[in-house]
């Protein structure tokens, strides 16, 4: 999950709401960014947090009894191997595609912590397998993640608050075939260019729960609080 905590409490935002809003951004994309495989690539995103990374396993609260962000949650490398081959092999069951692009993905971010075999094997066969099976060349594949990674990397920019002062660029990242994509602000709005999507502006909007608690017993005392609590939506508008 995404902590903030705030005057008004604890601002929780679940890693499955956040990859709502990265399929959002797939979905307001140029259609030239669109292969043959768009559903296969919008399902892949959507599915790239599961309900495991978000109360189903791992660290809730800290030792203070704080909730604790996902930035700052320890795993053993049982947990994470599990959780991986978890999520590759529940995406393979929807589509083999969809399985290769989670795959790619959690060996993108993780492989340097990787060190059991079976778990490389897994994920890399799951690529080679669905290339394979749909003729898919390593062009197209490299297109369709390029949209996986760009629309996580820009929601989690938007989740975590983590935008630039105003007279200052962030880079996305460059995994689009446009480039490198910024993000800026501009009159408290959010710049992107080079300009990716569709329309000449895009709505897009993130759900959260406030949590006015400031300390929990543990982690029940802390999901009946979260779930006790009601849904709040902040809108977010793109432009050039």
């Amino acid at each position: 999950m995404i902590v903030k905590n705030t005057n008004e409490g604890w601002r929780i935002i679940t890693q499955t709401n956040h990859a709502f809003l990265a399929t959002q951004i797939a979905q307001a994309l140029k259609e030239n960014f669109r292969t043959e495989y768009w559903l296969e690539t919008l399902l892949a995103i959507s599915n790239h947090e599961t309900l495991e990374t978000d109360f189903n396993s791992g660290e809730r609260i800290n030792n203070l009894n704080l909730p604790i962000d996902f930035r700052e949650a320890t795993s053993s490398k049982k947990e994470l191997y599990s959780k991986i081959e978890s999520m590759v092999r529940k995406a393979s069951n929807r589509s083999i595609i969809v399985g290769a692009l989670i795959a790619e993905h959690l060996l993108f971010l993780h492989k340097p912590d990787i060190n059991k075999k079976s778990i490389i094997s897994l994920c890399e066969d799951t690529i080679k397998n669905a290339k394979s099976l749909h003729k898919i060349d390593d062009i197209t594949f490299e297109k369709m993640y390029g949209v996986v990674r760009f629309c996580d990397r820009l929601s989690l920019m938007i989740c975590t608050e983590e935008l630039p002062d105003l007279d200052r660029k962030f880079e996305i990242n460059d995994s689009l075939d446009i480039g490198k994509v910024f993000l800026y602000l501009k009159d408290k709005n959010i710049k992107v260019t080079p300009w990716p999507f569709q329309k000449e502006t895009c709505s897009i909007y993130i759900e959260h729960k406030l949590l006015t608690k400031s300390h929990f017993k543990d982690d029940s005392d802390f999901i009946n609080v979260f779930h006790k609590s009601l849904v709040e939506s902040s809108i977010f508008e793109l432009s050039k």
